[in-house]
């Protein structure tokens, strides 16, 4: 069934769903549909709740007294324990089952797997996973699995098929709408027991679970074989919240204002921040400091035929140093899967390093101590994409390159707090216990540089 009907359909009601404040039906496939509302404010029987959560892999200890947090697994159990009618899970890949003879610590994976297969076939919850289109590398065994199980519904998003590039990179959960999980964290068992992941667990807040849950439907509609991509998106999905006009909400009991932006630009709805945007945002807005922890940081577009340079957030970051006297630090990732090129652009910033202008690059190095754990693939590396500054806090889904924001899915959380008790304080805890930690070494620019 073409998505063309629908798309007119639920726009050709926008005029009288901005005067009666009603929902629209959203036509999600025959015979099914799926009610959002065409807005959402944070409204008195919310007492938004949010924990971060982190993934530490096993084996690596932080020095004593460290903080710690909520784990990854203990997160997702449970959000499906508090699941009463349905669970929807935005999705890049599916590996949350192993050989565990081969790798005991898959076990976490499994065991998650086991819950969302008990949820959907015997609690009767509706289980929805969103989920980049299956390939050799990514085969998502474990949705095929609970699809023929009858245990959820999944659709995967080809964006090639809709004339574009990239691909479905996003990680979140909503559960019965009012519950949510964003960070880092792929369906894969490595991210639950051999990857270093934050994230933030969020209950009890409709306003946010329903303002995710929008983008949910963004992908869910373009994951139907025959979606196309509307010249406007249907009303309902637009939002009123966004970097201009974020939500006021209490926050674990702080005053907190708030928004989700996303990415790309073409799956961004009515009124949405752009995730790249909101990080400009809060890098410009930053009076004393701004620290960032991502994977990868590079100012080239290097999955596109024709490299292309794209230095924005290089300079956002140089110009609110060399401009405002800002202190930035850059934390990235070193594994094996690390591009080479990568090095000499961060070592660029850290050659303005001066006693004038402040730009610190570490690097942070997982150790592999263990056979198995020197046996796994893609796994002992520091996944996080996370921001703190005295103003703000930001959890991402995106590496900082150009393509994870022009091209490819991508979800942000931006929380916006004076006080250092509160969320942005305890992001901030994190960063500087990574940053001062054993794991994580200083890059040194060009002459002065010293490999390690």
């Amino acid at each position: 069934m073409s998505s063309t009907p629908l798309l007119v359909s639920c726009m050709s009601r926008a005029v009288l769903l901005a005067a009666c404040a009603l929902s629209c039906q959203v036509l999600s496939k025959a015979g099914e549909t799926t009610a959002v509302n065409a807005d959402a404010r944070p409204n008195a029987a919310d007492s938004c709740r949010y924990t971060i959560v982190e993934t530490i892999p096993e084996g690596l200890a932080f020095a004593k007294g460290s903080p710690k947090h909520m784990s990854t697994y203990d997160a997702w159990r449970q959000l499906i324990s508090l699941s009463t009618s349905n669970i929807k899970i935005a999705s890049f890949y599916w590996t949350l089952s192993a050989n565990l003879s081969v790798y005991p610590s898959a076990q976490m994976g499994e065991q998650i797997y086991q819950d969302l297969l008990y949820a959907g076939r015997n609690r009767s919850i509706d289980i929805k996973i969103t989920q980049n289109a299956p390939s050799d590398r990514f085969p998502s065994l474990d949705s095929k699995n609970l699809a023929e199980e009858q245990a959820a519904e999944v659709r995967s998003l080809n964006l090639t098929r809709l004339g574009k590039t990239g691909v479905l990179h996003t990680k979140f959960w909503v559960v019965d709408g009012m519950h949510a999980y964003i960070g880092s964290a792929n369906m894969d068992w490595r991210a639950l027991a051999q990857v270093k992941e934050v994230g933030v667990l969020i209950t009890n807040c409709t306003f946010m679970a329903t303002d995710l849950e929008k983008i949910f439907e963004v992908y869910w509609l373009m994951s139907d074989d025959n979606a196309k991509l509307p010249d406007a998106w249907p009303a309902n999905l637009s939002t009123s919240v966004n970097s201009s006009n974020p939500a006021s909400i209490d926050l674990n009991g702080t005053r907190s204002l708030t928004y989700i932006s996303s990415a790309p630009p073409y799956f961004s709805t009515s009124g949405r921040t752009e995730d790249f945007d909101a990080i400009v945002d809060i890098i410009n807005s930053a009076k004393k400091f701004v620290y960032v922890a991502v994977m990868n940081f590079l100012p080239i577009d290097y999955y596109s035929k024709n490299k292309t340079f794209w230095p924005l957030l290089d300079n956002a970051l140089r110009r609110v140093a060399i401009e405002n006297g800002v202190h930035v630090r850059l934390l990235v990732s070193r594994w094996s899967h690390s591009k080479p090129v990568m090095w000499s652009m961060v070592e660029s910033l850290a050659a303005i390093n001066s006693s004038k202008i402040f730009i610190e690059v570490k690097a942070m190095q997982i150790p592999k101590e263990t056979d198995e754990q020197r046996r796994i693939p893609y796994a002992r590396v520091n996944h996080a994409k996370m921001m703190v500054t005295d103003k703000a806090a930001y959890v991402g889904t995106s590496n900082w390159e150009p393509s994870y924001f022009t091209s490819t899915t991508g979800v942000g959380l931006v929380i916006n707090q004076d006080s250092d008790d509160s969320f942005r304080g305890e992001l901030k805890a994190i960063f500087e216990r990574d940053w001062n930690s054993n794991f994580s070494y200083y890059i040194r620019p060009f002459n002065k540089r010293k490999r390690f």
